[in-house]
């Protein structure tokens, strides 16, 4: 997947709150050209990984990735606090910094 057909799918996985809608509706794009049902649904466990990170708080990705709020603090120099703010539900993380740690942290 390219840079360009990421960032459509990103911006728009922000904006929707049906995962199962959202997965269908961008792996059966014609922007894919054609697939046979193994390409499919490589397609779609793609497109539903950037859904579910793009939904994920500063908490779950912590814990998906198996790392603690000190680790993610220290290898992003964000302040200990702030990722605590973002994982304790003070403050939001903004998305595109979800979207830099997930990249980052070889899971997208």
């Amino acid at each position: 997947m390219n840079d360009k057909k990421f960032c459509l799918i990103w911006n728009d996985a922000l904006k929707s709150a049906d995962r199962d809608a959202f997965i269908s509706e961008w792996s059966l794009s014609s922007m894919w050209g054609d697939q046979d049902d193994d390409g499919i649904a490589k397609t779609a466990a793609e497109i539903g990984n950037i859904w579910d990170v793009a939904h994920m708080s500063v908490r779950n990705l912590c814990s998906r990735v198996g790392i603690g709020q000190s680790e993610l603090s220290r290898r992003f120099c964000i302040p200990l606090r702030t990722v605590q703010n973002w994982c304790g539900g003070q403050n939001p993380c903004p998305p595109y910094v979800v979207l830099m740690m997930a990249r980052l942290l070889g899971m997208l």
